[in-house]
């Protein structure tokens, strides 16, 4: 609308520019046509002067026609130039027309696409809104879920503990019970080790005086053989030399026996 409205005024200007040299032009030559009426003296009766006075009329009347010649082509050549002017600016004004037509469309166009983006951007969020909610519904739905499963989970791990405590109590009862039968055990083994080193001694003493026994019952039947009528001194004394190599040898047994036991009872005491 600008353009349409410019290019009217621009004619209305080209048009002022036009009409301005020709009227400048008319004041031009009654300025000199006033100017040669008062430079003019009045003519003498003399007919000398009269032809002087022609032909400077005649000059000036030249003058003033090449002043117009200049003038008219001056006014020519604003007329072609202002000719130019004006198809430059219907040129202008076309190409501004189409212009304008070509973007009135494009905005007809872009509009209708708009609109049309428009109800599509509603749409989508007229879906994305509901999604939301139903995204919340199911957050808040899996809140509840997740806040009763946190209170059961919570609930075990309380009862796992009590559990805990109660059974570390136990393994601790249980192993104080097992210290305390530990040492009625090693009590009871150093009871039974002492039993039965006294038994070891009390059956090494049994033997010593078994073995004193039968040493006293050898001697007193080779005291018997000796002095037994019907035994001859030979027999008697073979008799009493085996009797005593018979003890002997069971003496050194039953030492033997008594210095192995002695010996396990070191060791046993060193471990």
């Amino acid at each position: 609308r600008q353009v349409e409205t410019s290019l009217p005024d621009n004619q209305r200007i080209a048009a002022a520019k036009e009409e301005k040299p020709h009227d400048s032009d008319e004041e031009v030559v009654e300025n000199e046509d006033t100017k040669e009426d008062k430079d003019t003296p009045t003519p003498p009766n003399n007919h000398d002067v009269a032809a002087g006075d022609f032909e400077d009329q005649i000059v000036r009347k030249k003058h003033k026609i090449a002043l117009l010649r200049e003038q008219l082509q001056r006014q020519q050549t604003e007329n072609v130039e202002l000719v130019q002017e004006k198809e430059d600016l219907a040129e202008k004004y076309l190409q501004l027309q189409e212009e304008a037509q070509f973007l009135r469309d494009i905005n007809m166009e872009d509009a209708g696409a708009k609109d049309e983006e428009r109800l599509q951007q509603l749409e989508l969020i007229q879906t994305l809104r509901s999604r939301e909610l139903e995204l919340q519904d199911e957050l808040e739905h899996q809140q509840k879920k997740w806040a009763i499963d946190r209170d059961t989970v919570h609930q075990r791990i309380r009862l796992l503990e009590k559990e805990k405590k109660l059974g570390d109590d136990e393994v601790a009862r249980a192993g104080s019970d097992l210290a305390k039968l530990q040492k009625q055990h090693d009590a009871l083994q150093q009871e039974a080790h002492g039993l039965k080193m006294t038994v070891q001694e009390e059956q090494d003493q049994k033997l010593l005086l078994v073995s004193r026994i039968e040493v006293g019952h050898i001697l007193v039947l080779c005291m018997v053989s000796l002095y037994h009528p019907h035994n001859c001194f030979v027999d008697r004394r073979r008799s009493l030399k085996r009797k005593f190599c018979i003890w002997r040898l069971y003496h050194k047994r039953n030492e033997r026996i008594m210095l192995e036991r002695q010996l396990k009872r070191l060791q046993h005491w060193k471990r």
